[in-house]
């Protein structure tokens, strides 16, 4: 196109007098209509690029609002020593200072953890048995033992540090928990800001 208008006007810039400029139409005709036709070309590629990237930032927004949906996390701890007569059995305990809650699956009041949605959880609990003392704790599924932990510090003055470590599938609204077991004596459970924590902490995998 850029050939034949410059040779369009070169013809005509060296044209004798005799010759029409209207021989000349069809040339300027023919690169004004190849002139329209890359405006409008590049109109549709405007359009074209619109388009998708409209759709990348639908892509870019849909991954985060799934992304968003599937962020769980909490960690929460016994703020204060409990006296051993404190735990009894299948009584839920109560991890009263909350860290972090992502979520909003770990409920304070009852030590229960509703998963938000569906997916692979993990689940950590620390107990720690403080002088001559001793306890079972189980974490709970709906109402079933999915993991034991036994901190044993019976017969010497010292701690016992128990911890679960436990990877479970888990359907949105199922409930995790810990509980004392059958076995419990001694004097205390020993948690706060100071020497050791017994905490119950959690996320979601995937």
């Amino acid at each position: 196109m850029k050939v034949a208008l410059a040779f369009a006007l070169l013809s005509f810039a060296y044209a004798t007098p005799e010759q029409s400029v209207l021989e000349y139409f069809p040339v300027f005709n023919a690169a004004k209509a190849d002139i329209d036709e890359l405006k409008q070309l590049m109109t549709d590629l405007k359009a074209e690029v619109a388009d998708l990237r409209a759709e990348n930032q639908r892509f870019r927004d849909e991954l985060n609002s799934n992304y968003t949906a599937t962020r769980v996390a909490f960690y929460a701890y016994m703020s204060v020593d409990r006296g051993i007569d404190w735990f009894s059995l299948d009584k839920k305990i109560i991890y009263d200072k909350v860290n972090l809650n992502i979520g909003d699956g770990y409920d304070v009041l009852t030590g229960v953890f509703t998963a938000p949605s569906s997916g692979t959880y993990i689940f950590n609990t620390v107990s720690v048995a403080y002088n001559k003392s001793y306890m079972t704790l189980l974490l709970k599924i709906n109402g079933n033992t999915a993991d034991i932990a036994f901190p044993d510090a019976f017969d010497h003055d010292d701690r016992s540090t128990a911890t679960t470590v436990t990877i479970v599938m888990l359907l949105k609204g199922d409930q995790v928990y810990a509980v004392n077991g059958d076995k419990k004596g001694g004097r205390m459970m020993e948690s706060g800001d100071h020497d050791a924590r017994c905490s119950f902490s959690g996320y979601r995998l995937y």
